[in-house]
């Protein structure tokens, strides 16, 4: 497992990157008071500023006191000075990171001020040394932007919560850009005229990443925030107006219908190792594991499933490689160049009879004990993600039931029509037993799609593809419920 949890790390730092900053999980919590918090470090990735930053001297003495350098259990503050020679980049690294509360609440204490705002006169308010000046050379556009977008875009965050105690430079120079990204999900509670006329007048205000949160439990977490005030605790947000951005999901059935979509185990993923096996055979699609773009991939993740696939081909299907290529010991070279692509395009039943062939060869590496271990690793490197309906159109066979034109069926979000419409289809039966699972009594706790991303893509201009439980999906989608998969992302290997 140390394999998989090396992938986790690389996957985690490689997504939380924006442009020219990075966040990363900070090892020594500088600035963590509460033990529940997290510290980001904020990495800056423009060389030109790196450069001008290390090559700068501060040119006059100076101080500055951080909170909590050392995490919860240190000293409350910590004073770093500075002389006439000392770097802008050795300030830096003093000041280079932020923190995430308990309740998702961003605090950046010095942000591009050593030691914040200026200490005096209140509300200016900082530790104690600030001159309330930015640190110089540090000129990175947009830069507060950056690192909240950076943020918001790290698996480990998903959603942060702001209050109207937010500086009017923060509001302007952070928030009001993080609203208009298309990718992310608002509330703000206020005065909806208020809000109308100026967007920035919001009492609170929490923005999501559909990708990396549950936007439901968001909402429900943020509705019931408690906060100090005056030293009583009090809710806001209880009986507080609500506005929603126009790209929030809507969630009308989502109580109707009572569902869970609940994380994979092994046990399931032994079950879905049969379509693993059966998939292996579609070796030039788009999104298949032996496409030209992904094989070599895949020969790091399946080597021994790969291997013997192509022995085996060689020994029981010669007639599928090409006569130059039937003494190639190069695996990928093979498997690259099976006959599959010209009978796809010359003769559907010639193709049929392709997979036929495979199909006894695919059965057999299914047996294998090895090759067996090499598919539940590729299942297991997967991760929880809420599946926003952008990302289901870019989802290859994942969809309402009525998108798919071999269904030839109306759109309805009705459920009993539905249930009528798939009953006259007798091609349609297995989608009828997954409504029939939806319109039960009580929680229904379901396996969640498999989803994965080759090099490749899907094809058709989609990114991902769905390999497993596409009626399920299908149906949940047709009847509006929000989705969670079982996300594989092989383009971070």
């Amino acid at each position: 497992m140390k394999y998989l949890k090396l992938y986790e790390q690389f996957r985690l730092i490689t997504e939380a990157i924006y442009e020219d900053v990075e966040v990363v999980l900070s090892k020594d919590r500088r600035g963590v008071s509460e033990e529940l918090a997290k510290s980001f470090d904020i990495i800056l990735k423009n060389e030109e500023v790196i450069k001008n930053m290390k090559e700068h001297k501060m040119g006059n003495p100076g101080s500055m006191q951080s909170f909590f350098f050392k995490g919860p259990g240190g000293e409350m503050y910590t004073k770093f000075e500075w002389n006439s020679d000392t770097t802008a980049w050795e300030v830096w690294q003093q000041m280079n990171y932020l923190i995430l509360t308990p309740k998702n609440q961003i605090h950046w204490y010095h942000g591009k001020k050593p030691g914040g705002q200026k200490f005096n006169p209140i509300p200016e308010y900082g530790f104690e040394g600030s001159k309330g000046e930015d640190l110089p050379k540090l000129d990175i556009s947009k830069f507060g932007f950056k690192v909240y977008r950076a943020l918001l875009d790290d698996p480990l965050v998903g959603f942060i919560v702001s209050e109207k105690g937010s500086s009017e430079d923060v509001k302007k120079s952070v928030y009001k850009w993080l609203f208009n990204v298309t990718d992310y999900v608002w509330i703000k509670s206020g005065d909806p005229q208020s809000l109308q006329k100026d967007p920035l007048s919001y009492e609170m205000v929490v923005i999501m990443n559909p990708k990396y949160c549950n936007v439901k439990e968001a909402e429900e977490k943020f509705r019931n925030i408690k906060v100090e005030i005056d030293n009583q605790v009090t809710q806001p947000n209880i009986d507080a107006e609500f506005t929603y951005s126009d790209n929030f999901p809507k969630f009308e059935n989502y109580n109707q219908y009572n569902v869970s979509w609940i994380e994979p185990t092994d046990e399931y993923f032994k079950q879905e190792l049969d379509e693993f096996f059966r998939s292996i055979k579609y070796s030039k699609m788009s999104g298949s594991y032996l496409h030209p773009d992904n094989i070599e991939t895949m020969m790091k993740l399946i080597p021994k499933t790969l291997t013997k696939f192509a022995k085996l081909i060689t020994e029981k299907c010669k007639d599928l490689i090409p006569q130059h290529l039937q003494n190639e010991t190069d695996i990928i070279e093979l498997l690259s160049n099976l006959k599959e692509d010209k009978l796809t395009k010359t003769d559907s039943g010639a193709f049929s009879q392709y997979l036929m062939k495979l199909i006894p060869i695919c059965e057999e590496l299914k047996k294998d004990k090895e090759c067996r271990e090499e598919g539940l690793n590729l299942f297991r490197m997967g991760m929880v993600q809420d599946w926003s309906d952008k990302k289901i159109e870019e989802t290859g066979h994942m969809g309402k039931i009525s998108s798919f034109q071999e269904y030839n069926i109306e759109d309805t979000d009705d459920p009993e029509e539905l249930k009528k419409l798939i009953s006259q289809n007798p091609n349609l039966k297995g989608f009828l037993y997954n409504v029939e699972q939806f319109l039960s009594e009580g929680e229904k706790k379901l396996p969640m799609p498999f989803v994965i991303r080759f090099p490749s893509g899907h094809g058709d201009g989609k990114i991902y593809s769905c390999i497993g439980g596409h009626k399920r999906s299908s149906v949940a989608i047709q009847l509006g419920i929000p989705m969670k998969v079982w996300l594989i992302d092989l383009t971070v290997i």
